[in-house]
């Protein structure tokens, strides 16, 4: 049985990401600060092996990783993202406050207003702990992140070397 969809009045901005082009994932526009491009990514030693490196945002520090690559395990290739690769930033709250955090997304996002439906399986063996629901928009299927349990999930994964977000 299909869980029921729940009409809600929120906007999310879905997307794809490298390594997973399959799979749409979302975030609700509060956590979306911009799509953008990051010049410079410097790299972190001894950092889990899905952080792509520091860079500035606004004068702001913020953390960028392989999503995808985190989502696989580490098993998995990192993308390395070029010049001209959009970025993603997020806002996400967490225990300790709020973090940034940015990945790299393929082109062809956008913003929507669907309805929800809860979260009835994990897709393609995602865990659970960074879905907070299944988005059905024009029967297509969407998968929206809880990005508190997103930074949650890297940290148990090995992000805990560095800090996701450094105060300016």
């Amino acid at each position: 049985m299909t869980p029921p969809v729940i009409r809600s009045s929120f906007s999310l901005f879905w997307f794809y990401v490298p390594g997973m082009p399959d799979l749409r994932l979302a975030v609700t526009l509060p956590e979306l600060l911009e799509v953008t491009h990051i010049d410079v990514l410097k790299p972190v030693p001894f950092a889990a092996y899905f952080t792509l490196g520091i860079g500035y945002w606004r004068k702001e520090i913020l953390t960028a990783i392989d999503l995808g690559a985190m989502l696989r395990g580490p098993d998995s290739s990192v993308v390395v993202p070029g010049d001209k690769t959009r970025i993603i930033v997020i806002r996400a709250d967490v225990e300790k406050g709020r973090e940034l955090v940015a990945w790299p997304i393929l082109d062809g996002g956008r913003i929507e207003c669907p309805g929800l439906a809860p979260v009835a399986a994990s897709p393609e063996g995602l865990p659970t702990e960074v879905l907070r629901a299944s988005v059905v928009l024009n029967e297509q299927e969407y998968h929206l992140l809880d990005t508190g349990g997103l930074i949650h999930f890297a940290q148990e994964q090995g992000a805990e070397q560095i800090p996701l977000h450094l105060p300016s």
